[in-house]
């Protein structure tokens, strides 16, 4: 694959997103300039002062410049990014590609690597020192926990942060609002006011919609310990929260029941997190478990790990609760998919026994129409007079039907997943 130079790269944007990655690399460009010259100003810049623009870089950036450092030039690293971008990757000066798994391609250019390998180890010791590695982890962490905040009261949480003796003195701490990269990228002026946005947030506006649906205000936030708001910043890209409740260490002990391990048990517990931003009552919240289905055995625990899951996600502060979580509000936001909420679906609390079975009559729904006689050779049902012995076979079904062989899942879940 015939590496992109940053030159072209740089030309292959629109002039506003030139404008911006200027902004935040601390380019001071003028804009005044057509599009070409702009970009090849830029690219001098990046040559020449890798010092400064490494310096307007995010924690989670400079780490990753580092992996990918070590690796080498031009070699293809299987990485995690999380679920908002790195400004590496949207300027173009690392080369991203999906692949089909979870992971993603990320390749250093040789003339990127030459750039930055003599200055990364410098530019994270004095993120370090200076204390903006910690500012940027506090900051971070209150925007995950409420999602959006208007800027005033930002600084206010901030301003907290630092008179709890976390941070720096206040001429420092003004100094670091004036430089942060993450002030720079994470702040916004529109029609929503001024305000601050945690990089997790994919849809303000239906955030905003939420919060008023729940009849909440912008300054209705809820006040949160700071200590919560450095758990919720720090392990970038994948933050988790309320570890050391009740319900985050009966989350963390039933993924681990279930297989799950160091960096993919981290990357888990955020993915529980921000699908409770994004949803409420869905399945997808539930997929940790879905996922290790083989691995549990039996229903009453397959329900268990669910119901740690909705209980965590039930207590955690939420974006459309301005902080507060379901518990507080005494709503009950998550709980188990359908096919658990009748217990006689559920199977029985014994289950050592295999349960007694025989051939139910066919589900017939919307597009699926034909019966279950039709679909199974008569002359092999007069060799089973008493149906299919259970795990053998089931007849068809609709996939949100409950499957036929009386698991208590939906068919789509069960049998119908192994037949597709």
């Amino acid at each position: 694959m015939k590496e992109r130079d940053i030159i072209s790269v740089l030309k292959g944007f629109q002039k506003p997103m030139l404008e911006d990655i200027c902004y935040l690399l601390g380019s001071e460009t003028s804009f005044r300039l057509r599009k070409k010259d702009l970009a090849e100003e830029l690219s001098e810049y990046l040559h020449n002062k890798p010092h400064r623009w490494m310096n307007c870089l995010l924690e989670r950036d400079l780490r990753l410049l580092k992996t990918l450092v070590a690796g080498g030039p031009g070699k293809v690293q299987f990485l995690e990014l999380g679920h908002y971008h790195s400004l590496l990757e949207v300027s173009g000066l690392i080369e991203v590609t999906d692949d089909e798994q979870r992971f993603q391609q990320v390749t250093l250019s040789r003339e990127v690597y030459d750039i930055v390998a003599p200055y990364v180890d410098d530019a994270i010791e004095k993120g370090e020192k200076s204390g903006r590695f910690e500012f940027e982890r506090a900051a971070l962490g209150f925007l995950n926990l409420y999602g959006r905040v208007d800027v005033q009261v930002f600084l206010d949480f901030v301003q907290e942060w630092c008179d709890a003796g976390y941070g720096p003195g206040i001429k420092r701490l003004l100094v670091l609002v004036q430089d942060s990269p993450l002030i720079k990228m994470c702040r916004f002026t529109d029609e929503y006011g001024d305000y601050m946005l945690s990089p997790c947030v994919d849809n303000l506006p239906k955030l905003v919609e939420d919060r008023k649906s729940y009849g909440f205000e912008e300054e209705q936030l809820k006040i949160l310990p700071v200590e919560a708001a450095i758990e919720a910043g720090e392990g970038a890209p994948f933050f988790t929260l309320n570890m050391n409740t009740p319900q985050g260490k009966a989350l963390s002990a039933m993924l681990e029941s279930i297989g799950y391990k160091a960096d993919e048990m981290m990357r888990i517990k955020h993915e529980i997190w921000l699908d409770a931003q994004a949803e409420e009552g869905g399945d997808m919240i539930y997929d940790s478990v879905y996922a290790k289905d083989e691995l549990i055995h039996s229903d009453s625990e397959f329900m268990r790990c669910l119901q740690v899951i909705a209980d965590y996600a039930n207590s955690i502060p939420l974006w459309r609760l301005c902080g507060y979580s379901a518990e507080d509000e005494n709503l009950e936001l998550f709980y188990l998919p359908d096919e658990f909420q009748n217990p006689a679906n559920a199977g029985s609390a014994d289950d050592s026994a295999a349960p007694s079975w025989k051939m139910p009559k066919p589900t017939v729904s919307e597009g699926y129409t034909p019966a279950a006689e039709e679909q199974i050779p008569q002359d092999l049902l007069k060799l089973l007079p008493g149906g299919f012995p259970f795990g053998m076979a089931v007849p068809p079904a609709a996939p949100d039907d409950p499957c036929p062989c009386g698991s208590g899942l939906r068919y789509r879940n069960c049998h119908g997943r192994i037949k597709n």
